[in-house]
């Protein structure tokens, strides 16, 4: 199912996160590991586009229970994200360095996949059927007049990456970038507390 390696890797930052040797409340993590499966489920449901709300009330139930499912994973993130150790600039660098080999450099590799996909499909043509070479420099032209950078931010539909399932996974490095202004509107409205930071923020872009 196409779905499934995004799904993998949302669960991959999951895990990595829950598996962090500073996590030391079990329960959360027990919580975490046990909505797994119901949650890829309602993911599921979500991109298999199954048209529920023509099934009645019954319909618009489970749809707007498919809905809940990306926010649990930001919600789950946020947690683990804040949780343990004082948020500091040392913890936020040290965050992001890791998330960098986590979500960054995946979502660049993933992204890249649709477009290379195209132009071996092009080459192959190119070199084994003889055909023109205008399709190709006319798709790279294309590609560079746009701007190439469109590719990891919104090339499909005007709002979601080249590959874009992956929307989810650009909305939660920006809110990463962004969590120091997350961390001070928390502290300011009392959500955490000055001791050891224990926050469960639902944040979606």
């Amino acid at each position: 199912m196409a779905t499934l390696p995004y799904i993998n890797l949302w669960m991959n930052e999951i895990t990595f996160m829950i598996n962090q040797k500073d996590c030391k409340d079990h329960s959360m993590s027990q919580l975490s590991n046990a909505i797994k499966v119901p949650m890829i489920i309602l993911v599921i449901f979500v991109h298999e586009n199954l048209n529920l709300e023509h099934d009645g009330y019954w319909g618009l139930l489970c749809a707007a229970m498919a809905n809940v499912a990306v926010p649990v994973f930001f919600l789950i993130s946020g947690y683990y994200f804040f949780h343990g150790r004082e948020f500091c600039k040392e913890e936020y660098l040290r965050k992001l360095k890791k998330r960098s080999k986590t979500l960054l450099l995946p979502y660049l590799l993933w992204n890249l996949l649709p477009m290379l996909n195209i132009v071996a499909g092009n080459v192959f043509s190119i070199v084994f059927k003889g055909k023109s070479t205008e399709a190709l420099q006319g798709y790279f032209a294309d590609l560079w007049n746009q701007g190439i950078w469109h590719i990891w931010w919104d090339m499909t539909a005007g709002t979601m990456p080249y590959d874009s399932p992956l929307w989810y996974v650009r909305d939660l490095m920006v809110v990463c970038v962004l969590s120091p202004l997350v961390y001070v509107f928390a502290r300011r409205f009392g959500l955490i507390g000055g001791g050891d930071t224990d926050i469960a923020l639902c944040v979606r872009i």
